[in-house]
């Protein structure tokens, strides 16, 4: 079969598209995206698609980049499409918020794709709208890897899915032979990102070093079979949750925010199920499906075998109390945290919040400073803001619904919802989340980002310089 009539049926099999929607497509210019423009543009007349291309200069690799850029408008232009190009200054991203280049610059991708995505559905419906990226087998091998390396359970050895909400990968059928042999048959030339030779990167590592050597050394069918235990996991995925649902219904009730789970219906289901039933019970309870790890679900578990009144501490205010004939999942009144402010101390005094974390903040001049954007921190813990552009008392406080960031340096600004929804972070784990702000302007939040509406400059004459100790490891922020 050749590969555009696979890829033709792969989106039919997982229902990718639908007759007449919009297709906002990732074009790095690279062979995996190029392929995926090609053909998606071949089947786009038949099925009434619109494709808006889109290209993301990371600001990376200087004319390298440009290249790429120019290279991503011509074949637009050759095939009739309008290629929208995003210019990002990724690295100073990176260093602005603490995180990789390569994580700073797939946010932007995802945040450019989105925010396209959002102003089609305004006029045409959420349904008819499909962000579509050009993840490949190859590109699902090392994400099983990664995660097994890392230490994973079903959903990370499941990899990368078809599709998730409108975000879909019509490649995921196609090794990155077939794509390159697909654009040798087709004359069609594409871009090499030479980033991507580096062995600097664990992704690199991964690309370049590991699977080759699985290939060459132990299987040369490495990746396929990856890709099936990944497919194989996806469908062991999805069962857990059908039969999950039911061992919910025989287990668990539901009373005013507060899980109660029957013991003697405990012991009639399986182990793997009662992991489930609780892990999900401390989802919805948390908001979230962060930081509660296994060790979390088996203490859940072992309450069974306990005596009446014993209970154990969780994450988010959590508490599991073993009750007679039941096990009680909630959060205390004690625990549900209310509004608080306090002013920041900008004279080097150290601070501590109520959930143990140290603030430190300080005015440094920056008259001595000769190139200000080479010294901005790099410890994701301490960020720096142009003291003089802030008008209003600096305040350390809990998020308010009103709250809103200036996230880029033309004044665009974003809701502290959506900022929480963009790190995963749900309503209910934003009462847990302390911002620093004026007004209701936030200049930064941990675990989610800093603004930039204070951004320093060259012109920047006084520097607010604040450091945070987290209680707890925390991810980037």
């Amino acid at each position: 079969m050749n590969a555009l009539r696979k890829v033709k049926e792969y989106i039919k099999q997982h229902g990718m598209l639908n007759q007449n929607d919009r297709v906002i497509l990732g074009l790095s210019g690279g062979a995996d995206s190029v392929c995926l423009f090609l053909m998606l543009h071949a089947m786009a007349k038949e099925n009434g698609w619109l494709l808006y291309p889109v290209h993301v200069n990371h600001g990376i690799r200087g004319e390298e980049a440009l290249e790429d850029q120019k290279f991503c408008e011509k074949l637009c232009e050759k095939y009739g499409y309008s290629c929208q190009v995003i210019s990002v200054d990724v690295p100073g991203l990176a260093k602005l918020h603490g995180i990789s280049e390569e994580e700073a610059g797939r946010n932007v991708r995802y945040e450019a794709f989105e925010n396209l995505a959002a102003q089609l559905e305004e006029q045409l419906g959420k349904d008819s709208v499909k962000i579509a990226v050009a993840h490949h087998k190859n590109d699902q091998a090392e994400t099983v890897l990664h995660h097994l390396c890392r230490g994973t359970d079903v959903t990370g050895m499941a990899g990368i899915r078809s599709r998730r909400g409108n975000l879909i990968r019509p490649l995921l059928c196609l090794s990155r032979e077939e794509i390159e042999t697909y654009l040798r048959k087709e004359c069609q030339p594409f871009q090499t990102d030479s980033t991507n030779q580096t062995d600097e990167y664990t992704r690199n590592r991964l690309r370049n070093c590991i699977l080759p050597q699985l290939t060459e050394k132990i299987n040369k069918k490495t990746v396929e079979h990856i890709c099936e235990l990944a497919d194989t996991m996806a469908e062991v995925e999805d069962f857990l949750g059908v039969e999950g649902k039911k061992a919910w219904e025989q287990l668990v009730t539901f009373d005013s925010e507060e899980f109660r789970i029957c013991v003697e219906e405990m012991e009639k289901v399986h182990p793997v199920m009662k992991r489930w039933v609780i892990s999900k019970a401390c989802e919805r309870l948390s908001g979230t499906k962060k930081n509660i790890d296994k060790t979390h679900i088996q203490s859940v578990m072992e309450l069974a075998e306990k005596q009446v009144g014993r209970k154990i501490n969780l994450p988010y205010g959590m508490e599991a109390v073993r009750e007679y004939g039941a096990i009680l999942l909630h959060i205390p009144k004690e625990n549900e945290d209310g509004n608080w402010e306090i002013p920041l101390s900008i004279d080097g005094t150290s601070q501590k919040l109520i959930d143990g974390t140290i603030v430190t903040a300080k005015i440094i001049s920056a008259e001595n400073i000769e190139n200000i954007s080479k010294e901005i921190p790099k410890n994701s813990c301490i960020k720096w803001f142009d003291y003089d552009k802030i008008k209003n008392t600096v305040v350390l406080r809990t998020l308010q619904k009103d709250d809103e960031m200036v996230i880029d340096t033309a004044g665009h600004h974003k809701s502290v919802k959506k900022l929480c929804m963009d790190a995963g972070i749900s309503a209910r784990e934003r009462a847990y989340i302390w911002g620093i702000a004026e007004g209701s302007n936030l200049l930064w939040v941990p675990r989610v980002r800093a603004g930039a509406g204070c951004y320093v400059t060259q012109d920047t004459k006084r520097i607010l310089e604040i450091e945070i100790k987290l209680s707890t490891e925390e991810g980037n922020d």
